[in-house]
């Protein structure tokens, strides 16, 4: 049996790709685990340990401390989740096009909210323009990365935060080409 280790930001885009492999289980850890990046590696690490049969496919860059871990190969490359929905090349493109670009997904949205719902979650104390300046100074653009059939939920969400913070609102298919080359 193979295993998929994922986070739960690309659980939609895994299962839609591995349903009705027979040889293949998912496991999908909470995307909170990447704020405490050792207790993540001891998760994954714990997984990998406890299913000895198969192939281990680790879903996870930089995040994760178990890049040189001895049972999993790492995806070459591949720095964050972004990575593999848009592909190395075209990341790079557009964190070069616009270095202040904030990427979104359906999947980051589902798990973390957007940043204008982080605003509104701390309790006050701030205004937003000093909340922005505070924890979101760099960024100019937010880019909504889609994939599948998204929800319209997520997008008016993400267009609503890029609205309340000034930012500019971009949108761009997920090409998942890394993803189904590692999962098909």
């Amino acid at each position: 049996m193979n295993i998929v280790i994922s986070c739960s930001v690309l659980k939609k885009e895994v299962m839609s790709i591995i349903r009705g492999k027979d040889d293949t289980m998912a496991v999908f850890l909470p995307a909170s685990l990447h704020k405490t990046p050792l207790f993540l590696s001891r998760e994954i690490k714990r997984i990998i340990d406890n299913n000895e049969v198969g192939k281990k496919i680790l879903l996870y860059g930089s995040c994760c401390f178990l890049r040189s871990y001895k049972k999993v190969t790492p995806v070459p490359g591949v720095s964050d989740c972004f990575d593999l929905l848009l592909g190395i090349t075209k990341r790079r493109e557009i964190q070069e096009k616009e270095p202040g670009t904030y990427l979104l997904s359906a999947g980051w949205i589902q798990q973390d909210g957007t940043p204008f719902e982080k605003f509104l979650s701390q309790g006050g104390g701030f205004s937003i323009k000093d909340y922005k300046s505070l924890v979101y100074s760099n960024y100019k653009r937010l880019l909504y990365v889609k994939s599948l059939e998204d929800d319209n939920e997520f997008r008016e969400r993400a267009m609503a935060s890029a609205e309340a913070f000034g930012w500019i609102y971009e949108e761009v298919n997920a090409q998942m080409d890394i993803l189904r080359g590692l999962l098909c």
